[in-house]
C-alpha cells in the first residue's frame, strides 16, 4: 500500500475561465473608464473659468475602443472666432504679440455687460502683454491633481469586483 497526493488540471476549463475572465475585465475597464471620464468631466467644469460659459459648456469625454486597448479623453471642444480650440490659451495662457479674435473678445465682453470700445482695448492690452487675459488658469492641472486619486480608486474598485466575481 501507498500514500499518494495527485494534482491535476483540466486545460478546458482553465482556458474558458481565463476567457471568461479576458471578457469581464474588459467590461471592468470600459464601466472603470466610464466613471473616469464622468468624474473628471464635472471635476474639470467645476475649474474651468467662466467668462461666456462657452469653454465649460463644451467638456466632455470620448471613451474610445480598439481591440483590447482603450482610451478615455475629456477636453473642452469650445472655439474661438478663429475656429482655435482655446482651452489651451487658457491653461497655458496667450504670450504678448498676438491678440485673440477681436469677436471672441467682444463676445466675452459682451458676456461681461461691457462695450465693443472696451472689448476692443481688452484685445489691444492682451497684445500688448498687459492683461490679467495672458496669464495662465491652469484649469486643467488642476482637475488632474483632484482626480488622480481618485482614479486610482475607481480601478481597484473594479479589479476586486472582477477578482469577487470570478
Amino acid at each position: 500500500m501507498s500514500v499518494s497526493l495527485s494534482f491535476f488540471a483540466k486545460y478546458d476549463d482553465v482556458v474558458n475561465a481565463l476567457e471568461k475572465m479576458e471578457f469581464d475585465f474588459n467590461n471592468v475597464t470600459d464601466d472603470s473608464l466610464e466613471e473616469i471620464g464622468q468624474e473628471t468631466t464635472k471635476k474639470m467644469k467645476a475649474e474651468a473659468p467662466v467668462g461666456t460659459g462657452k469653454l465649460k459648456s463644451e467638456i466632455d469625454y470620448k471613451l474610445e475602443k480598439s481591440g483590447s486597448s482603450r482610451k478615455v479623453t475629456i477636453k473642452s471642444s469650445a472655439e474661438n472666432a478663429d475656429g482655435e480650440e482655446y482651452a489651451f490659451y487658457v491653461e497655458k495662457g496667450r504670450p504678448a504679440g498676438k491678440a485673440p479674435p477681436i469677436s471672441s473678445i467682444i463676445a466675452w465682453a459682451s458676456a461681461k455687460g461691457l462695450s465693443t470700445a472696451v472689448a476692443q482695448k481688452i484685445a489691444m492690452n492682451i497684445k500688448m502683454g498687459n492683461s490679467n487675459a495672458n496669464r495662465p488658469n491652469p484649469f486643467v492641472e488642476r482637475t488632474f491633481k483632484e482626480i488622480v486619486g481618485s482614479v486610482e480608486d475607481i480601478f481597484n474598485k473594479g479589479l476586486k469586483k472582477l477578482v469577487k466575481d470570478f
